[in-house]
């Protein structure tokens, strides 16, 4: 059996750093983070992936858009947002796509 994955969309490699050192590999997970979104999309289609941790970044649509993307070739999917601070447009995006919860950095 594959090992389970947890992919992280970071496109700006703000969070990067903190989650490799918040989940250790004992977690069970490997971690994917690809270098851009399209990258993400490529993971998902060849692994496991069993959640996604998705950061705001540029614009709120383009977060959106990036979680659409996802729930369209994995529906039902768990996705996090990550988000510096706790905004109402952060908050409004998590409502909008569904978010299985905004998490702060």
């Amino acid at each position: 059996m594959a090992e389970p994955v947890l992919l992280i969309v970071d496109p700006d490699r703000k969070y990067l750093p903190r989650l490799e050192a918040a989940l250790p590999r004992a977690s069970g997970f490997r971690l994917a983070a690809p270098a851009a979104p399209p990258q993400a999309l490529e993971e998902l289609a060849k692994s496991e992936v069993r959640a996604a941790l998705v950061a705001m970044g540029g614009s709120v649509e383009s977060t959106v858009e990036i979680i659409q993307r996802l729930r369209g070739k994995t529906p039902g999917l768990p996705v996090f947002l990550l988000t510096e601070a706790e905004t109402v447009d952060s908050f409004r995006a998590a409502l909008y796509v569904r978010a299985a919860g905004v998490l702060t950095a």
